[in-house]
């Protein structure tokens, strides 16, 4: 190593896959940055030990995170990389998602067993075990292919597909393709499941390099390696989720597509068992370069004066607008209203019961919705993270680093609430960091400067398809989901390839 050249030390997971994306990432970094050299540590963490108990069950936000955020708050890494469904929507306390590579296919895919050799799930037999730990997947499949049964299936990617193969236990498994594909495990997917009959993830398929917000030479660094339609729909999906506070624990799926001047987000919450579902679809529009304005069908507003804030919200998001409501797969019932005018709401509500279904949104927080995120990554969340913090016994240097911060913003951000609540697009941003340039943050992720304008108005997109999930029922589903999930203490084991 010459002495010019700068060493980036990497953290991960140690399991194969998490291996196979950092590498990934460090070639990524070499090929942009000659300048630099890089090595990789590696570790395990509290999701690759806890192997008994079903994610949705364990509580934690960060099991896949917790350690590497560990070992970068105490400098011993520079970078760590994640799976970006993994990462919660709030990050620890001066952490942030610097990079946002390119997104492998989002899709969720199934892998049979070698008896069932070229089978979809439509043609396994009644009472065939599917393998899956996620309550998105089974509750979709459940609704879709209600003959199967769903079953929690732990471990890397190693451990499922031999649970699968060289046991009778699994007639197949639902695995991210993202995650098959990085394996070279192509050739073993039967099928591919499209969105209408299961959403994927939040984030599911892409990359995320975390680093320290007061590392700007890191972030700088990062920023070469961003895709910018990745980012962007990152950025709505994960707006969407924390304005739900979803999380393992709560079926929430979405589905995003960036063009060169809108952005589509589809996004669905179920109950458990996957009889009732609720979906909505929105797209909006990027203002132009140099406009601030929101680009409508090709027409720019000619005016200055852009009507009030409520307005300007309104003809942002509402150019496309659709959602469905349904009980159950056969029941009927239908009710749709239509505009056709740009800016307007186009909707197609699907009923399946005579009776109203009950909007509770009270057992949800929605100041997100409302009032954007600030310099912890959503206003209320510092409080409530130093509030479980103080009733805790770990004392971890994440931990300690979140106390103390949280502690000095809390007070400030319940100050500043009502003001950000009503600055414009770009400023509802939260602030990582005050001391670092007030860089611009969404849901964790701050994205290159010149980029902060489409960034704000996928932020925007995603509080709005949240904001109507809720008021059409979310709050209740969220909630009856959570609240079923009840939290069990897991046995810790070694995890096994």
């Amino acid at each position: 190593m010459s002495q010019e050249q700068k060493l980036i030390k990497i953290g991960s997971r140690d399991s194969q896959l998490a291996m196979i994306q950092t590498h990934h990432v460090r070639d990524h970094l070499l090929r942009i940055n000659p300048n630099i050299s890089c090595v990789i540590e590696s570790m395990k963490t509290l999701g690759d030990k806890i192997l008994d108990v079903s994610l949705s069950k364990i509580g934690s936000k960060n099991l896949f995170t917790k350690e590497l955020e560990e070992a970068l708050a105490q400098h011993c890494v520079h970078i760590v990389v994640h799976s970006l469904k993994d990462l919660p929507t709030s990050l620890p306390t001066g952490m942030i998602i610097g990079a946002v590579l390119k997104r492998e296919d989002a899709r969720d895919a199934v892998l049979v067993h070698p008896r069932f050799k070229g089978r979809k799930l439509a043609e396994l037999p009644d009472g065939a075990i599917i393998g899956s730990s996620s309550v998105r997947r089974v509750a979709q499949l459940s609704r879709h292919y209600p003959g199967l049964v769903c079953e929690s299936v732990r471990g890397n990617l190693n451990t499922r597909l031999r649970k699968l193969e060289q046991d009778d236990h699994y007639s197949a498994i639902v695995l991210a393709a993202a995650g098959v594909h990085r394996m070279g495990w192509k050739n073993k997917i039967v099928q591919y499941l499209e969105s209408h009959e299961c959403m994927h993830a939040v984030g599911q398929g892409a990359l995320a390099v975390e680093c320290l917000s007061s590392d700007e030479d890191t972030l700088s660094l990062l920023h070469s390696l961003c895709h910018t339609n990745t980012l962007l729909a990152a950025i709505a999906e994960r707006t969407l989720m924390a304005a739900l506070e979803g999380g393992c624990s709560a079926p929430v799926a979405a589905t995003s597509k960036v063009g060169e001047w809108s952005i589509t987000l589809k996004a669905g919450v179920w109950s458990l068992d996957g009889k009732e579902e609720l979906t909505h679809e929105m797209t909006v529009c990027f203002p132009a370069s140099g406009n601030t304005q929101p680009r409508l069908h090709g027409v720019y507003p000619s005016s200055n004066k852009y009507r009030s804030s409520v307005d300007r919200r309104i003809d942002t998001v509402l150019i496309n607008n659709s959602i469905t409501d349904t009980k159950s797969p056969d029941n009927s019932g239908t009710d749709t209203i239509s505009t056709n005018s740009c800016g307007a709401v186009t909707d197609s509500v699907n009923i399946g019961s005579t009776e109203p279904a009950t909007v509770n949104v009270d057992n949800v927080n929605c100041s997100s919705v409302s009032n954007g995120f600030h310099a912890n990554n959503g206003e209320n969340n510092g409080a409530k993270r130093a509030a479980e913090d103080v009733n805790s016994t770990d004392v971890s240097p994440t931990k300690k680093l979140r106390i103390e911060r949280d502690k000095e913003s809390t007070t400030e951000d319940s100050t500043k609430s009502e003001t950000v609540a009503t600055e414009t697009d770009s400023s509802t941003s939260c602030e990582v960091d005050s001391s670092n340039n007030a860089a611009s943050c969404f849901c964790g992720i701050v994205p290159p400067p010149w980029l902060i304008p489409k960034a704000s108005v996928a932020q925007q997109l995603g509080r709005e398809v949240a904001n109507i999930l809720l008021k059409t029922g979310a709050g209740r589903l969220l909630s009856e989901a959570k609240a079923q999930n009840t939290i069990v203490a897991p046995s810790v084991k070694p995890t096994t390839e």
